[in-house]
């Protein structure tokens, strides 16, 4: 083993060459000849005004209260009422948050936590079981920094598969039939003119006697109901139609969020949950015409559902309809949807306490030592398991609705001491071949004992799956979440004592457990992610769904959401409102906080803004159209956005001085200097590249479409490259135009 670096602290006024690091461990670097030999890079820079501690870790870089922040503002309101908003202490509380340590503190903190030969610096305790292979290929996606080749890329929607006489689904900007909140004049489309030609769609599905039940409700709810509001037709689409929207289904969605065993599940069994399948399905089809059945589909399952509710006990089947549902409702449509999706919170948390009473009253009942044959013991499992499935996914759920709406509440739902889905077991075919897989491996630990180990030992179980990596991630924002609230708490600082004067104020220690924190946050999101690297290596360069949750995390983890928002929905407001006091003020306590995020904690927002650099490369390759990706290119665009309006004039400075033009927009693929000058933020990156970047803020930092992100025109250009991006991956959902009007009102 290597021992450990010496701790360096370099003067602040020293001329800087960038070695490359010595270590077996470390990636081979991209400057080596053909002959093996290895030329020394010697970046030099001229680090003059960066006072750079180079012991620390890149996930541990500290907030730096010393700098002076310059409060850009584009509001062109009073500068002077930014001061007096500063002085209230209502709204001062969450300035300057996390705290400059002193010397020593500081590098004891990056001593325990530096790892030996690493240039990304992450814990020591970071275990080789949790896919971790080469330090330095976490921002690359081959060993030596260099880009692998795409060999495979996702299936698109557009054109649909076994479809003639369609029209082709516009895009969001120029879809006039967008859904309104308006629910008193639905309807069905006519699709008599659709053919579905492929012999593979066209293999029925539904049973006769199963598309009649839906027909019948359809009528009973929609029709002859006094409770609902009723349709303006009485056209429906055709059980055909139907099959190919459970096609669709099982192609698109079940295998994002696997919630149905495809090889077990009966659908003409309950008539509901291939109801709510079918509403699913439907979403995924390109066209125009079907696109049409999506919100009558979604609010004909939400009547049906509250009539089953009402009248029957809720058993496995009308629980999974009801979780698709709530997906439909939470990510098809606008905020009503939205609220109606808000009022469930209480009919979800009796499906995770009835699956609660089950464990109770069975210990391990897919495996009874009282007999039955390995079809009856596989069944059991599985039925077991998609409980468990349904439990975590309402979880996940309300754990997205934290970061994607801002009028989100989030529920209670408890899951913890529930063991993780298995992946392995779950996509077995047959009985035979998931007892030979029971016997051989080991069953998933529950999400505490997990997200424990995760934080302590920086390690996850190798065959864990990638549904419960993704389970995972949400719980590491949730703990770093639970802290941080805690910390922010006018109470939290005051230790109760027996005599009261003599208490001391611990803010500062506060303060530090909230930074530490979210530093320790970081540091397990990259022990999930080298496991993802070695899932793409297996995948021949080819990432995987996880890998867009891992670089959306540094957006949850590291940007001041709430800020950004406000200030975006201020931007879009009517003058009326914009002319209010309390709007302005909160609009000018937005723009200081998003200020010094984007200066004082640089680091981290220079950190936030490469991963959103690498999910734009992500989404543009890899996209699977999933109900997820709307909102997290949303948020992604506001974070770059925010990050190239109020990074420093200085460095905005430099950066129209360095791009040689305020107009450029192309990005190029190489620097032609000894020295690099920029990074690609929307590439893969050798590690040095990233430790330069993230650490100095010295290179220019490109993205494709936009050009330098520190020129005076890269906002617009961000928020123009968002919205292209946006439309891509708004075939299924997030068809609202919510977003679209958010960016608008920025640009």
């Amino acid at each position: 083993m290597d021992p450990t670096p010496h701790s360096q602290h370099l003067p602040s006024d020293m001329q800087v060459a960038l070695p490359p690091h010595q270590s077996p461990h470390s990636q081979e670097s991209p400057f080596v000849e053909r002959s093996g030999t290895e030329q020394q890079p010697n970046f030099e820079y001229d680090l003059s005004a960066c006072d750079i501690d180079w012991d620390f870790p890149i996930n541990w870089l500290p907030y730096d209260n010393e700098i002076e922040t310059n409060y850009y503002s584009i509001l062109g309101l009073d500068v002077n009422q930014t001061l007096q908003v500063a002085q209230d202490p209502m709204v001062s509380d969450t300035v300057n948050t996390f705290p400059v340590l002193d010397a020593q503190s500081r590098r004891l903190s990056a001593v325990t936590s530096l790892s030996p030969g690493s240039g990304l610096g992450v814990s020591p305790q970071l275990s080789m079981s949790s896919g971790r292979t080469i330090p330095g290929d976490l921002y690359a996606t081959s060993s030596n920094g260099a880009r692998r080749p795409c060999t495979a890329k996702s299936k698109q929607l557009f054109p649909p598969s076994g479809l003639r006489g369609y029209t082709q689904l516009p895009a969001i900007s120029k879809d006039s039939s967008l859904p309104v909140d308006d629910f008193t004049s639905l309807s069905f489309p006519d699709l008599s003119h659709i053919i579905i030609e492929d012999e593979m769609y066209r293999e029925v599905i539904l049973a006769q006697s199963t598309y009649s039940k839906i027909c019948d409700a359809f009528t009973q709810t929609c029709f002859e109901s006094f409770m609902f509001h009723h349709y303006t037709s009485t056209q429906f689409p055709s059980i055909n139609t139907m099959d190919y929207f459970i096609r669709l289904f099982f192609e698109h969605f079940n295998p994002i969020a696997p919630l149905i065993h495809a090889q077990t599940t009966d659908l003409n069994g309950n008539w509901v949950l291939a109801l709510a399948i079918c509403a699913i399905g439907s979403q995924y089809s390109a066209t125009a015409d079907i696109h049409a059945c999506v919100i009558p589909l979604h609010e004909f399952l939400r009547r049906v559902l509250v009539t089953q509710l009402e009248g029957s006990e809720l058993n496995l089947a009308l629980a999974q309809a009801l979780v698709l549902s709530q997906v439909g409702l939470l990510f098809c449509g606008g905020s009503r949807l939205r609220s109606i999706a808000y009022g469930r919170v209480g009919i979800l948390q009796k499906a995770i306490d009835l699956y609660q009473c089950r464990l109770g009253s069975q210990v391990n009942p897919s495996m009874s030592s009282h007999g039955g044959t390995d079809e009856a013991k596989w069944l059991s499992w599985v039925e077991d398991e998609t409980w468990r499935r349904l439990c975590y996914f309402i979880w996940l759920l309300d754990r997205m609705g934290c970061y994607f709406f801002d009028d989100h509440q989030p529920g209670t739902f408890n899951v913890a001491a529930i063991s993780l889905p298995h992946d392995g077991l779950w996509e077995q075919t047959t009985s035979s071949g998931w007892m030979q897989l029971y016997h051989r491996v080991e069953g998933n630990p529950t999400l505490q004992h997990a997200i424990s180990e995760l934080f302590r030992e920086r390690t996850a179980k190798l065959d864990i799956g990638e549904f419960s990596r993704i389970l995972l991630l949400h719980a590491v924002y949730q703990e770093y979440n639970t802290v941080s609230t805690y910390c922010k708490r006018p109470l939290s600082s005051w230790i109760p004592q027996n005599n009261p004067e003599g208490c001391s104020d611990e803010t500062q220690l506060l303060r530090l457990s909230d930074s530490n924190w979210r530093n320790a946050a970081l540091d397990c999101v990259d022990t999930l992610h080298w496991a993802a690297n070695a899932t793409i290596a297996s995948l021949l360069g080819a990432e995987h769904p996880t890998v867009l949750h891992l670089h959306f995390s540094r957006v949850v983890l590291l940007v001041p959401r709430t800020a950004i928002i406000t200030l975006a929905k201020y931007l879009k407001a009517p003058e009326h409102l914009r002319k209010e006091a309390a709007c302005q003020k909160e609009a000018l306590q937005a723009e200081r906080e998003i200020s010094e995020w984007a200066q004082q904690d640089g680091s981290k927002a220079r950190l936030a803004a490469l991963h959103c650099g690498c999910f734009l490369w992500h989404v543009r390759r890899y996209a699977k159209m999933t109900f997820y990706e709307p909102p997290c290119v949303f948020w992604a665009t506001l974070t770059l956005w925010a990050y190239s309006v109020f990074s420093c004039k200085s460095q905005r400075a430099q950066g129209d001085l360095r791009s040689g033009c305020a107009t450029r927009q192309i990005s190029p693929d190489r620097s032609d200097d000894e020295n690099p000058t920029f990074i690609r933020l929307d590439r893969p990156n050798d590690d040095e590249m990233v430790q330069l970047f993230v650490r100095t803020g010295v290179l220019k930092a490109y993205i494709s479409g936009v050009g330098d992100v520190y020129s005076a025109n890269a906002p617009k250009r961000i928020l123009k490259e968002g919205k292209r991006v946006l439309e891509s991956v708004t075939l299924a959902w997030g068809r609202t135009g919510e977003y679209l009007e958010l960016l608008q009102a920025l640009a």
